[in-house]
């Protein structure tokens, strides 16, 4: 009777298995890791989108409370703005009659907020500046006029002191952020002022 063989596995079954762990380690790991990568991505993005988000809102609020004040006029272009409103005092909690400024910094990206109070505008200093926004590609104001010919309210890009007696009916808004990915993120807004009116004291166009 012959002698029974030896049950086990050859060299080559020993390297084929491991070669398809190995594939097999590999492509979890490419799944995980791609998918890994995705939630980060949409998590920078999500985070990104708040913070503009939370900007807008502080800008909203900013000018829903602007007034018309003749000494502290409501001007603006295309990637600026400024207007009076209630802004903090220096080192205290009072509230004081001011100017709020909106400047978009193209070298930096960064669109900047300065607050001076009506003693520092007058006397032309500079006022307290912080980061409203980071990251920033484009800003661009439009105001809503009333025409004097057709009684119609109107879009345009600058609102002038020579031009207009009161503030702007609305203010839109629009933020493009850039991102890593090279996808810029858009937002609109249109913010209503309470006291605007947009009346002009000259015919447009």
């Amino acid at each position: 009777m012959a002698a029974g063989k030896k049950k086990g596995l050859t060299l080559i079954e020993v390297l084929i298995t491991a070669a398809i762990l190995s594939l097999v380690g590999v492509a979890i790991y490419s799944m995980f890791a791609n998918g890994l990568a995705i939630w980060k991505r949409a998590r920078i993005i999500k985070e990104e989108k708040r913070s503009v988000v939370l900007s807008l809102e502080k800008i909203t609020a900013n000018l829903r409370n602007a007034f018309n004040f003749s000494k502290i006029p409501f001007e603006g272009d295309s990637s600026s703005i400024s207007f009076a409103a209630m802004i903090k005092a220096k080192n205290s909690q009072e509230s004081l009659p001011g100017q709020i400024t909106y400047t978009l910094d193209f070298g930096e990206d960064k669109l900047y907020k300065e607050e001076r109070t009506y003693s520092e505008f007058l006397e032309d200093k500079e006022g307290r500046k912080q980061v409203a926004a980071v990251g920033v590609k484009e800003v661009r104001f439009s105001f809503c006029y009333l025409d004097n010919s057709s009684g119609d309210y109107k879009w345009k890009d600058d609102w002038k002191k020579q031009e207009q007696d009161s503030l702007p009916w609305a203010v839109r808004l629009k933020l493009v952020l850039k991102r890593e990915n090279g996808q810029d993120l858009e937002l609109n807004r249109m913010i209503v002022i309470p006291v605007g009116t947009g009346k002009q004291e000259k015919t447009i166009g």
